[in-house]
C-alpha cells in the first residue's frame, strides 16, 4: 500500500458536531441539530469566524421558535449576544443579552450570572474602541 501523500489526504474532514448535525438534518430532529448548530458557533468563535458563528447562532435560534424550545433559545440569545459584542454590534448586543435575561429571570435564575459576565464584556470592548479626536 502506498504512503499517504498530500493529494490523498486533501479530502475535507469534518468534525463530529458537523457529522452529527447532518445525521440530526436528515432525521429532522430539530432540537438536535440547533444545539449542535449552537456547538459550532462556539468553535467558530474560537478561531475567530464570526459571521459564520453568528449565523449559526441564528439559524439556531429560529429553529428553536419553531419548535418551541425556550430554553436552548435563551442560550442562543446569550451567546449570540457575545458574538456581537466581539463583532461592535453594541446594540444588537444588548438586545439578545436582554432577551436572553427575560427567559432567565422567570426560569433559570442560575444562568443569570454569564449573562451578567457576557455584559461586562461587551462594555470592556466599548471600552476598548478609540474615540477619534479624544484626547487620552
Amino acid at each position: 500500500m502506498p504512503a499517504p501523500t498530500p493529494e490523498r489526504t486533501a479530502a475535507p474532514r469534518r468534525s463530529a458536531c458537523e457529522m452529527a448535525m447532518t445525521i440530526a438534518r436528515k432525521s429532522r430532529r430539530k432540537k438536535n441539530l440547533a444545539i449542535g448548530l449552537g456547538n459550532v458557533a462556539g468553535q467558530q468563535l474560537v478561531i475567530g469566524a464570526l459571521s459564520a458563528a453568528e449565523r449559526n447562532l441564528r439559524r439556531s435560534i429560529d429553529l428553536c421558535r419553531e419548535i418551541a424550545d425556550e430554553l436552548v433559545e435563551a442560550v442562543g440569545h446569550q451567546e449570540l449576544g457575545r458574538v456581537l459584542s466581539y463583532r461592535g454590534a453594541w446594540q444588537q448586543a444588548e438586545q439578545e443579552l436582554d432577551s436572553n435575561m427575560k427567559f432567565l429571570k422567570k426560569n433559570h435564575v442560575q444562568m443569570q450570572g454569564v449573562t451578567w459576565s457576557y455584559r461586562a464584556l461587551r462594555f470592556l470592548l466599548m471600552a476598548s474602541v478609540p474615540i477619534p479626536n479624544r484626547k487620552s
